[in-house]
């Protein structure tokens, strides 16, 4: 909720049309969505290549909206006036570019957050970005602090993390939050520093680096170049003694300047010099142990975690990153935080299994996919196969694209296909406009379709012949619509 007073404090406004019945103490809620807003919410019309958000305002001044945020063109203002004799009371505000109005708002009440928390210890904005795993830890750490601290701790929902979410995050704030997750996604150079500006944290971390958005990025070392400027925030926001969390066994990762914050987790961080945490996975069990001089910011000793909803060494390590910073921001909880572990489950499309027959499973993770992302997801399913003793010629495989990829895209669905092949795996499809470099790499039968839709007659037929399912792709895809095929 944000109040008036805030609201027109933003040096984007050109001009402020009042309305009659809105006192400057007044608070609202924001939406951006004339198609789901709700009333009482102001709403921010914004702009883009091809379109204005401000020629639905009709709609949601319709369900009792009495503030609007407008792009201050000519055309609008026009526009704005004729409004203004049908609703009289509503308040309108121009601005000179409404995204910069949401950011400068959201960054002013977080600010105004902050200080409301005076007196108190110092609240915690923590952020999170990576190229896997980011959304699946941010949910782990929401589940293990809003069980330590109660409707304490605000989040962003889903993986609304771009230049948009994140202001509507910081907008959900309220007097009752201590603590705040920001996820932080890019897909330009960047976009994790204006993110940054605006959330200024004062913790965070970085679950890895890999081959996503590479369209952009061009190299993984571009990809580390822009995802460390968190790491640069953090550090500057709080003199180099934030708290920090990296996976020690990312090679991009291990190159972070030591900082008193600073903290390695991992399966081979013994030679790394600063501060370490050592875990090891094996199957469905997670131990995290203090390394020598562990006790100086992990002081649990041993802790042992079963999760038996998770799959997969990646997200294990996602709870171990989760864990551990949960108690270093929260110590003294580790007991509670073992029980919490044990119950977390994925949701959302993301390493999710399904039930759907007395002996038929599908795995489920179709939120997204970059090469790195599609590997382990795919290796850690086979392992599973494995150890269930789950014969794969029994099993398929639904492979939809991974975008932007840039000029390696071809090449990368290839190099994945073959790798595929090399991991035994038999029976495949491949889903979308890649599914051709898909089927050269893997170089064996299998089945193409060049779009979802012409998928599912095949799918159908699938569900009588095959007990497993593997289905991941790219979000443009859709594939978890599958689920609703019988």
């Amino acid at each position: 909720m944000i109040c008036i007073e805030t609201l027109l404090s933003a040096k984007t406004i050109v001009n402020v049309f009042k309305g009659s019945h809105i006192s400057e103490k007044s608070c609202f809620a924001v939406s951006t969505d004339s198609r789901s807003y709700e009333s009482g919410s102001i709403f921010v019309a914004l702009t883009g290549p091809n379109f204005d958000g401000f020629d639905y305002a009709s709609s949601v001044l319709e369900k009792g909206c009495q503030v609007v945020v407008f792009q201050g063109s000519k055309s609008n203002i026009e526009k704005m006036n004729t409004l203004k004799s049908t609703y009289s009371d509503v308040m309108f505000i121009a601005a000179t570019d409404t995204l910069e109005y949401l950011q400068e708002v959201a960054h002013l009440h977080l600010l105004d957050w902050k200080n409301q928390l005076c007196g108190q210890n110092l609240p915690k904005i923590i952020g999170i970005t990576g190229s896997n795993g980011k959304t699946t830890t941010k949910e782990i750490l929401f589940h293990f602090l809003d069980g330590v601290m109660p409707g304490k701790v605000h989040s962003t929902k889903g993986n609304f993390n771009n230049h948009i979410g994140v202001p509507l995050t910081l907008l959900g704030l309220t007097s009752q939050h201590e603590v705040v997750i920001v996820e932080m996604g890019t897909n330009h150079p960047g976009e994790i520093k204006v993110l940054c500006d605006i959330a200024i944290p004062n913790a965070g971390l970085i679950t890895n680096i890999g081959s996503s958005h590479l369209e952009f990025f061009k190299t993984e070392a571009g990809v580390f170049a822009e995802k460390r400027i968190l790491f640069d925030s953090v550090n500057s926001n709080t003199a180099k003694k934030g708290e920090f969390i990296v996976d020690g066994d990312d090679d991009y990762l291990k190159k972070l300047e030591k900082t008193d914050g600073l903290i390695y987790y991992g399966q081979d961080v013994e030679k790394i010099i600063g501060n370490t945490v050592a875990i090891n996975i094996v199957q469905d069990h997670l131990e995290i142990n203090s390394t020598e001089d562990g006790s100086k910011y992990y002081d649990c000793g041993p802790i042992n975690i079963n999760n038996k909803y998770l799959t997969g060494t990646h997200n294990y390590k996602n709870m171990a990153c989760a864990f551990i910073f949960a108690n270093l921001l929260f110590p003294g909880n580790h007991q509670l935080l073992i029980q919490l572990a044990t119950e977390f489950k994925p949701k959302n499309n993301r390493s999710v299994w399904h039930q759907i027959g007395e002996n038929q499973q599908i795995f489920l993770d179709a939120y997204n996919a970059n090469p790195s992302s599609m590997l382990v997801s795919v290796e850690s399913f086979v392992s599973k196969c494995v150890a269930d003793k789950i014969d794969l010629k029994h099993v398929l495989f639904i492979v939809g694209d991974m975008n932007e990829l840039g000029d390696d895209s071809s090449k990368l669905h290839q190099q994945v296909g073959k790798k595929l092949g090399k991991m035994g795996v038999i029976n495949v499809a491949f889903v979308g406009r890649f599914c051709r470099d898909y089927e050269s790499g893997f170089a064996s039968p299998c089945h193409l379709f060049l779009e979802k839709e012409s998928l599912n007659e095949y799918w159908k037929e699938a569900l009588k012949k095959y007990n497993r399912f593997f289905i991941k792709g790219s979000r443009s895809l859709q594939l978890e619509s599958l689920m609703d095929i019988k």
